[in-house]
């Protein structure tokens, strides 16, 4: 079974949440094509992005590396 990425798990809980690319790239303080990079083309954010991600969904960070909570 291939590994998910940073990305693809973002991408599942963007898309779990159901808010709007701009709402969640308002939120972390990010453009919203940033969003659409991570969630739409595959590329991973940079890792000081990860903590504001990780709180935006209210999940802990290993779940953006594992895919698990």
């Amino acid at each position: 079974m291939k590994k998910k990425r940073v990305c693809d798990n973002i991408a599942e809980l963007f898309f779990e949440s159901k808010k709007t690319q701009q709402l969640f790239g308002d939120s972390i303080g990010v453009a919203q094509g940033s969003v659409g990079h991570w969630i739409n083309h595959g590329h991973d954010p940079n890792s000081k992005w990860i903590p504001r991600i990780a709180a935006f969904f209210d999940v802990p960070i290993t779940r953006l590396f594992e895919g698990v909570e």
